[in-house]
Parts: C-alpha cells; structure tokens; sequence
C-alpha cells in the first residue's frame, strides 16, 4: 500500500504544470460534508479473545475497531493539468466515528455475572488525512459530470479512548495518542446543478499501530504488577466508505 501511495503522490507533484489546452481553465475548490460508513473489522463489535484478564484489564479483543457510523467535513482543490478533464487534486478531511459497547459490554456482564453493573464511556475515533493524486471529469452533458480520483498521502489518527466503571467505580482508563501513518482514497461521484457534488468513496488508512496508556484500579484488579501501563503498539486497521454531499465554490 505504502508503494502506490508513493506512487500517486510522484505523479501528482509531477503534473500540476496546466499545458496550453488548459490555460483557460482554473482551479476549483470543493467543501462537503459526508457520512462514514466503518467496512471490515473496523466496525467489528468484538475482536479476537475479547475478556477480562489481569494484564489487559476489560480486553475488547485484537484487531476490532467497534466504530460506529460517523462523520465528517472534508475540502478538494482542483488544479487543472495536461488535458481536459484531468486535474491534480489535494484533499484535507476531518473525519470522527463513534464507538457500539453494547457486544462487548454483554461479555463482559456474562464473565462477571448479570449482578454486577459494568459501564462505559468512550470517545471518539479520530482521523485526519491530507492525500494528494489524481482525478479526471467526464462530461455527460446538461450539466452533469462524472468525477473518479484516486488519492495517497499522510493522515493523523487516534484510536478512541475507553473508561470501564463497575458499581459507579472507575477500574480501567484506557487513553491514546494521536500519531501519524498513512493511507489511500479512490472513489467517484457526479457533480450537477452548477457545483452541487455527490461522492461516494472508499478511504483506507491502514493498520496504525497506537500507542497510549492503560490505568487500573488496583483495588479491583488485586494481582496487577503495576497501575499504569503504556500501550507501545495496538495494531487497528481503520478503513470505511465515505458518502458526501458537496459544493464547488
């Protein structure tokens, strides 16, 4: 994946010099707004041997993303290069998911007995990605335009953080940092109306490996080594589908 992010972003550095059949047209910019849609194991409700364990605390499970439908806010600029129809592209996107507890909640209950009242609270799954790359318009004429892109580049990230309660007592804070990795978007959508645009696209951010810490009530986990510990690497693999509504200024 990291290859064809390098690839799009040479070509795309590569072409933004408009040739002379461009030399009329100029450059656009695009606002949306847009759903989030989580795809494979991202919006997983339970990982891999999910459970309460004395190192890992209320253990959601490996690889699950527990994401729930989200979103976002996102901006295109369009620079015209070499023929019609095709343009050098740089999106800058915000984009937020929240989180489903309600699988990993009933294990939990199930491991400690229906009596005892677990909860918790969550933030939000953070991302922010900056891709560069290609996109090309076809005209289908009365004013309706079908757009493809393909796009790589960089994003920021954070993965949601997590605080377990038992009885109305914190036993687990579960904190992440925001760090960087990278990713791809490809997508279409139809552009109508005089700048209105419709997108539906397919945004994968890889597997970042985050990092932050875990906090435990060591008067409910009794046997723990120690309260806090660093989380040096919880690989996630984020990838959703991006349905947005836009206009082109």
């Amino acid at each position: 994946m990291k290859r064809l992010i390098a690839v799009l972003m040479l070509m795309a550095v590569a072409l933004p010099v408009p040739g002379r059949a461009q030399e009329e047209a100029t450059p656009s910019f695009t606002i949306y707004g847009s759903a989030l849609l989580p795809a494979g194991t991202y919006k997983a409700s339970l990982g891999t041997n999910p459970g309460i364990t004395r190192r890992f605390g209320f253990d959601i499970g490996e690889d699950a993303g527990l994401a729930a439908v989200g979103g976002g806010v996102g901006c295109d600029l369009r620079i015209p290069v070499l023929t019609r129809g095709l343009d050098w592209v740089v999106s800058l996107q915000g984009l937020v998911n929240g989180v489903r507890t309600e699988d990993a909640l009933d294990l939990f209950r199930d491991e400690l007995h229906d009596t005892v009242a677990v909860g918790m609270s969550t933030g939000a799954w953070i991302h922010v990605p900056l891709f560069t790359g290609l996109a090309y318009g076809i005209d289908l004429g009365d004013g309706l335009q079908l757009d493809m892109t393909a796009q790589g580049g960089i994003h920021v990230t954070r993965q949601a953080p997590r605080t377990v309660m038992v009885h109305g007592t914190v036993v687990e804070e579960t904190s992440f940092q925001f760090m960087p990795d990278f990713g791809y978007q490809v997508g279409a959508g139809f552009s109508f109306a005089g700048g209105y645009q419709i997108l539906l696209r397919y945004v994968d951010l890889g597997t970042p490996r985050y990092e932050g810490t875990q906090v435990l009530n060591e008067k409910y986990f009794t046997t723990i080594p120690r309260k806090e510990n660093a989380i040096n690497g919880d690989p996630r693999r984020v990838s959703m589908f991006l349905i947005a509504l836009g206009y082109t200024l």
